[in-house]
């Protein structure tokens, strides 16, 4: 895909496992490569000074404190402070839906913003700040992974008794399951 010389948003969507990460990764690995300067910023407190796919692949990136969750005003001073052209962000159902409007900004002044996140979580709500972003991005790609009976799979399954919708955790704890095979594990445990 060519993308424009200006200011966009590219958002990659998906399930867990799908290769979300990987993607954004590659993307501005591509435009380092292109002379781009890049920043990326990562909420998975796993990793903090690197942003990590599942498959091993990373690159160096800022972690974003719980605090600056919810004030986009100080992500938005570092990317300034930066000067960089394209910035990247993992994670974002993370982070509160004032972020589109930085989002939006930072591609009006011209930046090359890549996102990546879940759509929903564990029980199938909707994600707000990925959600939102859709709606102002104007390229969007969904991933899917694939479930073990070798669907698609669209849904995460938490695997572990715990309700809270932040849960960092990997293969011990989440597995991507079609629409199938997740509404007959959440049956099962009803």
């Amino acid at each position: 895909m060519i993308l424009p010389k200006g200011g966009f948003i590219y958002l990659i969507a998906g399930t867990m496992y799908a290769g979300k990460t990987t993607e954004l990764i590659r993307m501005l690995k591509r435009f380092k490569y292109a002379d781009y300067n890049i920043l990326l910023f990562t909420l998975d407190s796993r990793f903090h000074k690197k942003s990590q796919s599942h498959d091993g692949i990373s690159i160096d990136s800022h972690y974003v404190e719980a605090e600056d969750r919810r004030r986009p005003e100080s992500i938005y001073a570092i990317v300034k402070e930066l000067n960089a052209d394209v910035v990247g962000f993992d994670e974002i159902q993370f982070l509160s839906k004032d972020y589109v409007g930085l989002f939006k900004q930072l591609a009006l002044e011209g930046k090359k913003v890549i996102l990546a996140g879940l759509e929903q979580d564990f029980r199938c709500n909707p994600f707000e700040t990925t959600m939102f972003s859709v709606l102002e991005a104007e390229y969007v790609k969904k991933l899917t992974a694939v479930c073990s009976c070798g669907n698609p799979a669209i849904r995460n399954y938490r695997k572990v008794d715990n309700n809270d919708v932040e849960l960092e955790g990997a293969e011990d704890i989440y597995e991507a399951k079609c629409r199938e095979c997740y509404e007959r594990l959440v049956n099962e445990e009803s």
